[in-house]
């Protein structure tokens, strides 16, 4: 209830009608925006999830990511992401500060502009993917994912791999009776179960 006055008084209510699509991976929810905030923004949106955002640091990582984007035309947008090297002299993901290990074809990184997306790898008959950097302060869609950390704070997330029992990925009835929702998101709203 308190993050519903939360999101509700931030103006981020919209953040729960969200499109939620399923990744093709074992333990792993993604969730994509259908709106645009800057970086930090979209850093809190996630947090506020539990989440944090993408970690594409691996090339396992962003090929699931890209998979999940390639498909669908109206996903044909940039979207931020964890990787930032914000007040640093290199680049990190906001996850865990873990450095980064994988750039796809044509990444563009520049630290005057040190905040992460990926985007569509130009006019590329295959449609793939790349990242590049841009001013914290644009405004873009972003990307979420689980992560057990984000930007130094436990998330407490139960998407988190190493869980017993791992609940699926799915916005609750009672979340979205609260927002107004029930019956109109189809009653498999899950993104993935691990």
């Amino acid at each position: 209830m308190q993050l519903l006055r939360t999101l509700s008084s931030l103006g981020l209510i919209s953040f729960f009608i969200i499109n939620i699509d399923e990744a093709e991976s074992v333990g792993s929810c993604h969730y994509f925006s259908e709106y645009k905030v800057d970086w930090f923004d979209a850093l809190f949106a996630c947090q506020l999830m539990k989440l944090c955002l993408a970690d594409l640091r691996t090339k396992t990582a962003f090929d699931m990511v890209e998979q999940e984007l390639l498909p669908d035309e109206d996903k044909n947008a940039d979207y931020w992401i964890g990787l930032n090297g914000y007040e640093k002299h290199k680049y990190t993901y906001v996850s865990d500060n873990s450095a980064l290990e994988y750039m796809p074809p044509n990444t563009k990184l520049t630290l005057n502009k040190p905040c992460g997306y990926i985007k569509k790898n130009g006019k590329s008959e295959t449609g793939s993917y790349t990242l590049a950097t841009d001013n914290c302060g644009m405004k873009k869609q972003f990307i979420c994912s689980d992560s057990e950390w984000c930007n130094g704070n436990p998330t407490n997330s139960s998407f988190v791999l190493g869980w017993i029992i791992e609940p699926p990925c799915y916005i609750e009835d009672d979340i979205l009776d609260l927002l107004g929702l029930k019956g109109l998101v189809p009653k498999s709203n899950k993104i993935h179960k691990g």
